[in-house]
């Protein structure tokens, strides 16, 4: 955590910069300036700007016994003890998360649309599109996906189940286990999608998933189905003599 004081300025005040780590968060804090007027301006992580009246939450009826230490104490409010991505801490009781700062935090910048380079393979049950980024630094050895609400990454899910790298968003915990129910359904297709070498071939693979479980599971039965009537057909005269 980087601490740079600001001497001049509309944002007069102490600034943090938060470093970005693994955890996953809704609404991710990446830097905080705390102004002399117990004001914060918050930047979360996908670029929103939010300015918050922290006498809001310090003199908030249901919250100020927590804050008391805060109160009229500009010094202790420029100096927590901790400045995370998930929300400040003053001391063991003066608290406040990521989610507060959201919700009580009137936007001054909104975040810019960013369009996400991945190739958008089935939009699954769940709601969820399963897509695939292919110019990543640090790509996994295992066969990975991510889940797209919209053009928000939410998920990223691997085909065999790996804890290290499968991670979900707040909130999307139960499209997560959908979705991986499709994905343990159609794991062998998934593979070969994942290792296709053009957006061609990807694109091929990818018109033979399922709509859903249940069809997957009917064409494997029509499949079955098939091969043993097949069998039957070849061995009829067999089957004929045994039952005499």
């Amino acid at each position: 955590m980087e601490m740079v004081r600001i001497s001049k300025g509309k944002n007069k005040g102490v600034k943090y910069t938060v470093p970005h780590s693994y955890d996953t968060y809704e609404h991710e804090i990446k830097e905080i300036i705390f102004k002399e007027d117990f004001h914060l301006t918050v930047t979360f992580r996908d670029g929103t700007v939010k300015d918050v009246d922290g006498l809001i939450f310090i003199n908030h009826k249901r919250l100020k016994g927590y804050f008391d230490e805060l109160r009229n104490n500009i010094e202790l409010f420029q100096k927590p003890w901790s400045v995370g991505q998930s929300g400040i801490i003053w001391t063991d009781m003066a608290d406040i998360s990521a989610e507060g700062l959201w919700k009580w935090g009137k936007t001054i910048k909104k975040a810019p649309i960013k369009k996400i380079a991945f190739t958008k393979i089935k939009l699954l049950p769940c709601g969820l599109t399963l897509g695939i980024r292919l110019r990543e630094r640090n790509r996994p050895a295992e066969p990975h996906f991510r889940l797209y609400k919209g053009n928000k990454e939410v998920c990223t899910i691997t085909v065999f189940p790996t804890p290290v790298i499968d991670r979900c968003k707040t909130g999307y915990e139960q499209k997560f286990q959908e979705a991986r129910i499709y994905i343990n359904a159609n794991k062998d297709l998934l593979i070969q999608i994942y290792k296709a070498k053009s957006a061609y071939n990807r694109m091929k693979l990818a018109e033979k998933l399922p709509e859903s479980i249940k069809n997957n599971f009917d064409n494997k039965y029509k499949k079955l189905r098939k091969e043993v009537r097949q069998i039957i057909k070849e061995h009829q005269a067999e089957f004929n003599e045994l039952a005499k």
